[in-house]
């Protein structure tokens, strides 16, 4: 006997994204349901009973810093609950949940979170995780909150450091009617008015400036940096690229107890994208990418271990070169001070000499070449990335969590990248060897004048 298919009714319905090619349980292809998303009743919870529709004004859309807002309505149409949403990157927030007293008990506002969770793709986290501001969170939502079982508690932190609470607030101003603050009205003046004046003196003009670094993310430590992109009208230029790039590139302006440093982005990546955990388009005081979330308890030495373990290999292995370079270094200064004191066999203390700079240059170009190496692929990396982000802007936030870059940043904070940056530069330039060079004694001109001649 042929077994008949049950029914199709509205539980067969999916959403096209999330199973486009199945076919239900009826027997029959599933009914696309397209954007807006919409929970219908009949799912779960009592609300399902009593017809109740739970639905977002339009597919999530937080451009701008914007909040994105979801409805519970009766079976009239009316609006009986509302749930503000807020975009933090890696997860969502919401500061207000409202249910009218006649409607409650009965799963809207849980429906409301899960709904939101399922359009975004992303946790709900509590506004009281993210801000320490008691006013952020309704009674409703605080309520709502201590009954809803939240397993997955997630704070806001950066890549090697440990999470702190809140943004610098010398560089960031937090509003009562968002999670999310703003740029120092005063700092972002500061920024604009300076940027605008440097440009200007080059026949320039900034179209873009994005705010990134240590100071936009949770890892921020007083005294650190606040980095910005400059983006100017590279159409309109009519100047010396490298000229103008290398003009900015010794700028630093105090704004206690932080360092600004503007840069100008070069004509090839004229598309606004930062490779960084968060950024602040200064121009249209928005966030662009706001700071992401990690989960509680995050420990990066215990999250980034494998990564953490290679980057402290490479950091032994400069420790070791370092170390043959201060040992080379060591014993041409014993050599020099025995040529400056009268030595008694001089002609033996210069070939030595020169031996010794000689090794000491392999050894610096060696150094040099190796963090070279990490620089490049930290960089590489980053490109391959602005690639990716120009043509898909939502890929994973933790694709930037590569070795590369864990590597760089582990280096950075143990106080290597600094050092090398300033010795590539300078061997780079022929600056260490010129200044071997003129030291007496160990010049490749002074050991030839020394030479005994082989006719004698």
């Amino acid at each position: 006997m042929e077994t008949k298919p049950s029914p199709h009714t509205e539980e067969c319905d999916v959403i096209l994204k999330d199973l486009p090619d199945d076919q239900c349980s009826c027997g029959q292809p599933p009914t696309i349901v397209e954007q807006p998303l919409m929970t219908e009743a009949g799912k779960k919870g009592d609300w399902e009973k009593e017809g109740y529709t739970i639905k977002g004004d339009g597919p999530p859309n937080f451009k701008g810093g914007n909040d994105w807002i979801v409805q519970a309505f009766d079976k009239t149409g009316k609006v009986v609950g509302t749930l503000r949403v807020y975009d933090l990157g890696h997860a969502i927030t919401a500061s207000d949940v409202m249910v009218e007293p006649a409607h409650r008990r009965k799963g809207l506002a849980s429906a409301m979170y899960e709904y939101a969770e399922n359009a975004c793709k992303k946790e709900m986290i509590p506004a009281d995780q993210v801000s320490e501001d008691d006013d952020n969170m309704t009674d409703d939502a605080k309520e709502f909150w201590q009954n809803r079982k939240y397993s997955k508690g997630q704070v806001t932190a950066g890549m090697l450091d440990f999470p702190r609470k809140k943004l610098p607030q010398e560089v960031w101003l937090y509003e009562k009617d968002s999670p999310l603050p703003r740029l120092q009205p005063k700092l972002r003046a500061a920024i604009l008015s300076e940027a605008r004046y440097r440009l200007k003196k080059f026949g320039a003009k900034l179209k873009g400036a994005m705010l990134y670094g240590g100071a936009a993310t949770y890892q921020y430590h007083e005294g650190g940096d606040i980095d910005v992109s400059l983006y100017i009208d590279w159409e309109d230029f009519k100047g010396d690229e490298e000229i103008l790039q290398d003009a900015f590139k010794n700028v630093v302006i105090p704004w206690d107890p932080y360092e600004l440093h503007l840069f100008v982005k070069p004509s090839n990546q004229r598309e606004q994208i930062e490779v960084a955990d968060a950024y602040y388009d200064v121009l249209r005081d928005e966030w662009v990418l706001p700071p992401l979330v990690l989960p509680r308890d995050f420990d990066p030495e215990i999250f980034f271990k494998p990564m953490v373990e290679m980057a402290e290999k490479k950091a032994q292995q400069f420790d070791l070169m370092m170390g043959e370079v201060a040992r080379e270094w060591s014993r041409l200064k014993k050599l020099l001070r025995a040529l400056s004191e009268g030595a008694r066999d001089e002609h033996v203390v210069r070939e030595k000499a020169y031996a010794t700079k000689n090794v000491l240059l392999d050894k610096i170009d060696h150094l040099c070449e190796e963090f070279v190496k990490v620089w490049v692929a930290r960089r590489r990396m980053h490109d391959e990335l602005r690639k990716r982000y120009m043509n898909d802007r939502n890929i994973g936030r933790y694709e930037r969590f590569q070795l590369p870059e864990v590597t760089w940043k582990y280096l950075d904070e143990m106080g290597y990248v600094e050092f090398l940056k300033v010795l590539v530069k300078s061997q780079e330039s022929g600056v260490i060897e010129r200044l071997l060079e003129a030291i007496p004694g160990v010049s490749d001109e002074r050991r030839e004048e020394q030479q005994p001649d082989s006719t004698d």
